[in-house]
């Protein structure tokens, strides 16, 4: 008998026949069940899901399990074993790290490393279990992949529905031109608790990474413990108990209110992007201040963002919690390069932010011809230093007059900074740092700190500062080395980040401080914080020759640590230290004099605590994260309703944001 080849709408109408035959029988069992009231439990057991299952909208934090489980019976809705017992895990958030191991996360770790560590898809556990399946030739391999080809497709398929999800939110299937069916399918628990099951694991984790709050699902099945204990509660009989517990828990439309940054990106005109270019991500002041800036424009705004790096290094790891997309420009970090500015100005075009915020001279150098071709406005955040002179032949010097010519707005962290580069004053703002209290919470016993970096003494001394020539070590030194000498009680420690073990700075600090068991340098630390905590007294010693600080964090961290502070007088330190209120500023005095003072803020407990106090007032009123980034996004309100002059002329004043009233008083 010849074959009959159905047209394939056809086939469909037919297996939607067949399927409706299907629940009208088991439909018909489950009334039955009701009319002779069967137990309770029978009539769970028999509870048939709805013929065309509507299609629920969720907050994606209300998902707590995964596992990859069979559905209920067919025809039915109802779980009867115990698969919410043995086969679920937590859900982990695509911003926590998982164990490598374990096969049921390589699907996290996909996500994770292919869009939140922008690595390729081939160091994904993922894609070697898919190669190794067929390389043994696997009957079943996952997700249907019997070629390397077809696992190759599957990547970039990946790749494709993550670009579409950031451009166009979170659509639906059927939005799609896809079957309904292939939405995310969740389980209820027995304890009530909804598990991603079979189908959408990619992109749930895609939309979490993505900002998107929302997302649309399918229920596919619920432990019957659980409806048993609604039918009780309510007195109702299954479907009606689990419908008035669906309409109160989900909605068929996505919620007005919704957070998805997603359903506003559609919306220019609401929806801001801005494009954020460092070096960078090393242990540093600027870094530090850029990190808490996007903290709070996370927490606080709707803005897209987007954060560039010439190149692939990254100390502060907090920077991959935030689940802002991060690209890199360079991998080899081989000085200028020109193709550069050819990359950076086409990652423009394809994210076309309404502003750029460079934090550095060579990175706002590179920006200017998709700043100029494209229109784009440039907040330059390069001042972070007020360098005691700048030569006008130098290289640095005419860079930064191009950088400050293109620039909408030049963004110093210190009024010092403004006065030491002068940039135009119409364009020049000052925004001082903020500081994250929340870093200070928690910390360490003391003693605890002190045994880890094996300090037995009762006081104890301590610079936080990079080893570089902008940092005087030596002067440091020098002064642990002379109260160690009249002193017993009194230890020193030399923290800071340092490129590699053979810097220069580092080893000649760290061999000329060999005999002196009591000074010390463990260079670069992860608990700063605690470390400070447990200190006595803060130094921080630029070399005044070459360089003058802009708003030191270290010593911020001191202040907020309520801490005495000693510091020379460099750059905008003085914005922050006020001699003999919150410690003493260093001028032209000699070592035997800084010596005295140190010995005094140790034997002074009554004006040790003063200082202290004081400085931490300080911090409390002006240097706040809440100051620092309502400050940043003043300026970026400014620039996108075009409220800030960008001309040339000459300014009566420079405009001082979030400016503490005391300033002035210390100058």
């Amino acid at each position: 008998m010849e074959k009959i080849n159905f047209p394939s709408r056809v086939k469909s109408n037919l297996v939607n026949f067949k399927w409706a035959i299907i629940h009208t029988f088991f439909g018909l069992r489950y009334q039955l069940s009701l009319i002779f009231k069967l137990p309770l439990q029978k009539q769970v057991e028999w509870l048939s899901p709805p013929i065309s299952p509507p299609v629920y909208w969720i907050s994606i934090d209300r998902v707590e399990y995964h596992g990859s489980l069979a559905y209920p019976p067919r025809g039915r809705w109802c779980h009867t074993d115990d698969w919410d017992l043995h086969k679920i895990y937590k859900l982990p958030s695509i911003f926590e790290k998982v164990p490598k191991d374990a096969k049921k996360y390589d699907v996290h770790q996909t996500i994770r490393k292919m869009f939140l560590l922008k690595k390729k898809y081939k160091k994904t556990p993922q894609y070697k279990n898919m190669m190794d399946k067929v390389k043994h030739g696997d009957p079943n391999p996952p997700q249907g992949c019997y070629t390397q080809k077809a696992i190759k497709d599957y990547f970039k398929q990946l790749k494709k529905a993550y670009k579409s999800m950031k451009e166009k939110g979170y659509l639906t299937q059927a939005q799609q031109g896809k079957s309904p069916v292939e939405e995310i399918r969740l389980h209820v628990t027995r304890n009530g608790k909804l598990c991603l099951g079979t189908g959408g694991n990619h992109r749930i984790r895609m939309a979490e990474l993505l900002g998107i709050t929302n997302v649309p699902f399918l229920l596919r099945g619920i432990q019957a413990e659980w409806v048993m204990k609604l039918c009780k509660e309510t007195g109702l009989p299954p479907h009606k108990a689990l419908k008035k517990w669906i309409n109160e828990s989900f909605s068929t439309v996505k919620s007005i209110g919704s957070t998805d940054n997603h359903s506003i990106h559609m919306t220019k005109k609401i929806q801001k992007r801005i494009l954020f270019y460092i070096g960078s991500l090393l242990a540093g002041g600027k870094e530090r201040r850029l990190l808490e800036l996007l903290k709070f424009l996370k927490a606080n705004s709707h803005i897209e963002m987007m954060l560039v790096l010439t190149v692939d290094r990254i100390h502060y790891m907090e920077f991959l919690d935030l689940g802002i997309p991060i690209k890199i420009l360079d991998e080899s970090n081989k000085g200028f390069k020109l193709n550069i500015i050819s990359r950076f100005y086409r990652l423009c075009k394809a994210f076309q932010p309404d502003i750029i915020h460079t934090w550095g001279a060579k990175q706002t150098l590179y920006t200017l011809p998709a700043v100029y071709r494209l229109n784009i406005p440039l907040v330059n955040s390069q001042i972070a230093s007020a360098p005691p002179k700048i030569r006008k032949t130098s290289v640095g010097y005419w860079i930064n007059e191009l950088n400050f010519k293109f620039s909408h707005l030049v963004l110093s962290n210190s009024k010092a900074g403004i006065e030491a580069y002068s940039p135009p004053e119409s364009k020049s703002k000052v925004i001082y740092n903020g500081l994250s209290f929340s870093r200070f919470e928690n910390l360490p016993n003391k003693e605890s700190i002190k045994a880890k970096y094996q300090v037995k003494s009762p006081y104890l001394v301590i610079m936080s500062a990079s080893f570089s020539p902008n940092k005087d070590h030596k002067l440091f030194l020098e002064i642990a080395k002379k109260v160690t000498a009249l002193r017993e009680d009194i230890s020193f420690l030399g923290i800071g980040a340092h490129d590699h073990p053979d810097n220069p700075f580092f080893s000649e600090v760290l061999k000329a401080s060999e005999d002196y068991p009591r000074i010390n340098y463990p260079g670069r630390i992860d608990d700063v914080e605690a470390l400070v905590n447990a200190c006595d007294l803060g130094l921080m010693f630029s070399n005044t020759s070459i360089h003058g600080e802009g708003i030191s964090n270290s010593i911020m961290e001191y202040m907020a640590l309520a801490k005495p502070v000693i510091a020379n007088d460099a750059g905008g330190t003085k914005e922050l230290i006020f001699n003999n209120k919150n410690g003493y500023l260093i001028t032209d005095h000699t070592i035997d004099q800084i010596v005295e003072m140190v010995i005094e803020l140790i034997d002074n407990k009554e004006k040790s605590q003063r200082f202290g106090k004081r400085g931490r007032q300080i911090i409390e009123e002006s240097f706040t994260i809440e100051k620092m980034g309502k400050g940043f996004m003043k300026v970026y309100e400014n620039c996108m309703v075009n409220k800030i002059s960008f001309g040339n002329e000459k300014s009566s004043h420079i405009s001082v944001l979030n400016k503490p009233e005391y300033v002035q008083s210390n100058s």
